[in-house]
């Protein structure tokens, strides 16, 4: 087992080596994905998984996440704050969380959503600024002390997979309070009363869905009722018939 995850750990130091903006952005977006997914189950288990939104966000991890954030760990910030140990971990740790989170990562990450949802960017910053001290405080409490360790132990190399990781947690947290939504016109005509802009793709989709299966059910019943109706209208145009056709007969039977 230990010689399997050495040799692990081996080549995916040479891997990332050779490129390093490639296996940045591809160890984000696998493991984006996946804490999309399991975000959308936790907020709502009876509703279909929105590929759109999951793809969305993934393609935000990949490039900004993983392949931007590899370029800010092991380039930029090394000559910010050069040396090594805690002292420079621990700059490069408040940076991260301080400067730059609030000031690019995630007015970033709401202009984006807004973006790729149909709003504006302008619609993206109003909502960073209703809703982005929450998400703040939540990202504060898991990056400030992972981010110091990282700087501090991990080696350059691995600091993506490092986040990958620890983000696992940051992720779910970041697409169940702030996911990849809706925040634009809506354009499809037969959306049900009572949609709210803030609201996700997925519930859209689902009130939309409902709506028509409802519909469809209520027209299923209207048939039924039509068949039904004109079945009893048959039956009875036929004992009709039937009744003059006894009468004639007793008539011909009187005249005999």
């Amino acid at each position: 087992m230990r010689a399997a995850l050495k040799g692990l750990y081996s080549k995916y130091d040479a891997a990332y080596i050779k490129n390093p903006i490639l296996m940045a952005g591809a160890t984000m977006g696998a493991k984006a994905s996946f804490c999309d997914i399991i975000a959308q189950r936790y907020e709502d288990p009876n509703c279909p998984v929105d590929w759109s939104r999951c793809g969305k966000f993934t393609f935000f991890c990949v490039a900004y996440v993983g392949s931007f954030q590899h370029l800010l760990f092991n380039k930029l910030y090394p000559r910010l704050f050069p040396g090594t140990g805690a002292l420079q971990a621990a700059k490069c740790a408040l940076f991260d969380n301080f400067v730059h989170s609030p000031c690019l990562y995630l007015p970033t990450y709401y202009t984006y959503r807004s973006f790729t949802s149909h709003g504006s960017l302008t619609d993206g910053l109003t909502q960073y600024r209703r809703e982005g001290y929450d998400v703040l405080k939540a990202c504060w409490g898991i990056w400030v002390p992972s981010q110091f360790i990282n700087f501090y132990l991990v080696p350059p190399n691995f600091r993506i997979l490092f986040i990958a990781g620890m983000g696992s947690v940051w992720e779910i947290v970041l697409s169940y309070m702030a996911p990849m939504k809706h925040t634009g016109p809506l354009t499809d005509p037969h959306t049900p009363e009572g949609f709210e802009e803030d609201d996700s793709e997925r519930t859209v989709r689902r009130r939309v869905s409902e709506r028509e299966l409802a519909e469809e059910k209520a027209r299923e019943e209207e048939n039924k009722t039509a068949v039904a109706a004109a079945d009893l209208g048959g039956a009875d145009s036929g004992a009709s018939t039937g009744g003059g056709s006894n009468s004639n007969g007793d008539c011909e039977v009187k005249s005999v």
